[in-house]
């Protein structure tokens, strides 16, 4: 069972400077006045069904109703109520609560009927001020194949994108994280795995469990000897920051199919414009990176 509360390794570039945490807190303190719809986007293992699972742990608290759900949940149980001509119960069971607590909401793109019915469910938990959540693996204006509408309904809201952790926070999970595991891990051992698995809070934590499971099984204190054994896969250097502006720009052009030339040039058409704007943010990136590494290095 989670708690809501801030987690000890929290730190301003996680939670904070991205809203994730104060906007989830918001939404279970206040749910369908604040921030609805609430749409979190990010790569797999930043915390998005963490966030839900404590959004739903407040409500239960404060006695509220609400369903949690993954969108291919969603799904198989309207196709179940289809066949087994139980529309109104799906539809009791789904627009009955305080909070719809949504996961990958990616998945009902394409799907032309579970879109239907759930912008119906939408538009009837949002005329109530019920309160609905949406987690995805992108921004709701690049998810292919998602009708308009509901695209239109979900950048309605508040939408926030859950950043990868940089090193000062992966460094402070990794401490909370290695004082709950028994064997005794260094600071040098530590910042060695933070500074190489940089994407992923499962993969960080998960590098850390298997370090600690080896020193068990081997009767063997954690020494930064026994990383290289335990963790076969971890790089031998940190990742480095080489990618040039232009890189990113070709990257961009290719994923959204326009000519490299339109992202440098004035146009100003829809398209245009996010190309951009997701180039800005990805050399954006690659500088924090790169001063992030100057400082450790």
């Amino acid at each position: 069972r989670l708690a809501f509360s801030e987690p000890p390794f929290v730190s301003r570039d996680l939670f904070f400077h991205v809203f994730d945490y104060p906007a989830a807190k918001a939404v279970s303190d206040s749910p369908g006045s604040s921030y609805n719809p609430l749409f979190i986007y990010g790569n797999v293992g930043l915390g998005k069904t963490h966030l839900l699972h404590s959004i739903a742990n407040a409500a239960l608290e404060r006695g509220l109703r609400y369903l949690y759900v993954t969108a291919e949940q969603f799904t198989n149980d309207f196709i179940r109520a289809l066949r087994g001509r139980r529309a109104e119960e799906f539809r009791a069971k789904y627009r009955s609560v305080d909070i719809l607590l949504l996961d990958d909401v990616q998945f009902i793109a394409g799907k032309e009927q579970t879109q239907e019915v759930f912008f119906h469910t939408f538009n009837d938990l949002y005329n109530s001020d019920r309160q609905i959540v949406l987690t995805c693996d992108r921004s709701p204006k690049v998810l292919p194949l998602l009708e308009d509408r509901l695209r239109s309904r979900f950048e309605g809201g508040l939408i926030i994108d859950i950043q990868p952790p940089g090193l000062e926070t992966r460094i402070a999970i990794l401490k909370d994280k290695s004082g709950r595991l028994g064997p005794v891990v260094s600071d040098d051992i530590i910042t060695f795995i933070a500074e190489r698995v940089v994407g992923n809070i499962r993969e960080l934590e998960g590098s850390l469990n298997r370090l600690a499971a080896w020193a068990h099984f081997k009767d063997t204190p954690v020494t930064l000897d026994l990383v290289p054994l335990a963790l076969p896969d971890l790089p031998t250097n940190p990742p480095s920051c080489t990618t040039t502006p232009d890189a990113v720009i070709d990257e961009v052009a290719r994923h959204f199919a326009i000519p490299r030339g339109e992202i440098t040039s004035r146009r100003r058409d829809r398209r245009t414009a996010l190309a951009r704007q997701v180039a800005i943010a990805l050399m954006a990136a690659q500088l924090h990176l790169r001063s992030e590494e100057r400082r450790v290095g």
